[in-house]
Formats: C-alpha cells, sequence, structure tokens
C-alpha cells in the first residue's frame, strides 16, 4: 500500500445529516431530494465521531461497539435518515439502507440496490449493496487496492457513508453496521487508530497499517484500509440467525393456524 503524506491527506469525515429516507430508489418509486446538508466536513481528529473516552465503554457489546450513534439490534425502519432498498420478494427480505456522509453527494438524489449485469446505475449517489461498491452519477468509484507504489492511476475514492442491514424478521433489526470513510492507516501514530482505540478500547488483533479487530459476546468489529479509502465493519451473525430463526417459526406457526380442516 502507498505510504501517503499526512500533511496533505487527512482523514476527513463528512459528517452529513440527510433528512428523509422517502428519496429515489432503484427498486422503488422517485420522490423529492432532500435540502442540502447543513454540516461540512471535519477533521478526523474531531473525537465526536467515534467517541472520547479511553478505555472501552462498559455495557452490552452492542453499546459499546456503535458507529455514529447506530448500534447493533435497533429497527430498521422509523430511520428517516437512510435510503432504504424496496424489498424485492414476497417472503420477508433482509432490509438494506444506506445514509450518505460523502460532500459530493450534497444536493444530489441518494439510491441504493443491486445491479444487474449490464445495468447502470441511476444518477446522484448509489451505493450497490451486492458488491459493496458507490457510484457518482453512474461511475464507479473504486479502486483496486494494488500494492504497488509505481501505479499511478487515479484514484476514484469511494463516497463516504454508512450502510447497515436488517434482519429477516419482523421487525428488521439491525445485524451489520458497515462504515466506509476517508483513507488514512491503522499505525499508533494516526488520527484513525487513537480514534478507535478511544472508543472501543485496545484491539484484539492489529496488522499495521491495514488492519484492527475487536469482539466481544457475538460481535465482531473490524477496521481496514486500503489505498482509497477504510471501513469499520462491525456485525452479530447470531443475532441474525436467532432473528430469522423466529420469523420462521412463526411463519410456520401462521400456515398451521390458517390451514383449512380437512374432511377426514
Amino acid at each position: 500500500m502507498n505510504q501517503p503524506n499526512r500533511a496533505n491527506t487527512p482523514l476527513t469525515l463528512a459528517v452529513v445529516l440527510l433528512a428523509s429516507c422517502g428519496r429515489l430508489s432503484v427498486n422503488g418509486s422517485a420522490s423529492a431530494a432532500p435540502p442540502p446538508p447543513t454540516s461540512t466536513s471535519v477533521p478526523s481528529s474531531d473525537s465526536a465521531s467515534l467517541g472520547t473516552k479511553k478505555t472501552a465503554p462498559s455495557g452490552s457489546a452492542h453499546d459499546r461497539f456503535a458507529v455514529l450513534d447506530v448500534k447493533i439490534g435497533m429497527p430498521v425502519d422509523g430511520r428517516a435518515d437512510f435510503t432504504c432498498a424496496k424489498p424485492t420478494g414476497t417472503d420477508v427480505d433482509e432490509r438494506h439502507c444506506v445514509k450518505f456522509l460523502d460532500s459530493r453527494c450534497t444536493n444530489q438524489p441518494g439510491n441504493i440496490g443491486k445491479l444487474r449485469y449490464g445495468e447502470k446505475a441511476p444518477l446522484g449517489c448509489f451505493f450497490d449493496y451486492s458488491g459493496m461498491a458507490t457510484y457518482l452519477d453512474g461511475t464507479l468509484l473504486q479502486t483496486s487496492n494494488t500494492g504497488d507504489s509505481t501505479d499511478k492511476r487515479p484514484i476514484r475514492k469511494p463516497l463516504m457513508n454508512l450502510y447497515i442491514t436488517g434482519t429477516k424478521s419482523k421487525p428488521s433489526k439491525i445485524y451489520s453496521i458497515w462504515y466506509m470513510l476517508a483513507f488514512d492507516e491503522l499505525t499508533e501514530d494516526s488520527k484513525l487508530y487513537a480514534a478507535l482505540v478511544s472508543k472501543y478500547g485496545e484491539p484484539s488483533y492489529k496488522n499495521p497499517p491495514n488492519e484492527m479487530r475487536w469482539s466481544a459476546d457475538d460481535t465482531k468489529v473490524k477496521a481496514d484500509c486500503d489505498r482509497a479509502h477504510c471501513r469499520i465493519i462491525v456485525e452479530d451473525n447470531k443475532l441474525e440467525e436467532i432473528e430469522r430463526r423466529k420469523q420462521e417459526e412463526a411463519d410456520g406457526q401462521a400456515r398451521r393456524n390458517n390451514a383449512t380442516t380437512p374432511n377426514l
């Protein structure tokens, strides 16, 4: 991975609060774009973005590993600041929602969906949850991490965003959080490293300058960086399994209750 000049490539977090979930979805209908965001980019040294405590906070793993006040186990529905994909099947689907935190998305419609082969992304800011990729006006903003320091191709920086996935249940609960943010390195003298340790405590695993990990109960956290961006991933797959099984049992009971009584 290229070694950046820290003086020229500071980590920035575009802390943009979008006004409504009722925007254009690639699988849904169109509605008016929200009013322009009022906040602007701030340096990553602003500890409010990740936390200010010097040791890992007490409480449940879901509370400890919150990202921008979003926690595992929270309901997906009712989050007006997220744009959500329209369910695609007749059964209970996973829920997919995104909130763009990038200044390039100011006054742009926000979209989320699953692109099929050969299908173009809509205009504005788009998140393809099938490939975890971002698009701006149809252009893929993703640069492969070749590790070649002589590679001089322009880096297409992904759009900063917060992406959540909800369980196949009613109500759907968040079991996965992906926070895509600007480039930094995971070394002990970096701003991102300091913010993560301040928020989550010392990692259980680290591989500088690319990766850090934490875990508690059934919740796992990974932070990783490539030459274009960094991301924080928080997941509780046990919660997903429990909620899915509960829904399957409820659906099965409903089918049995609604079955007609046969004449034998």
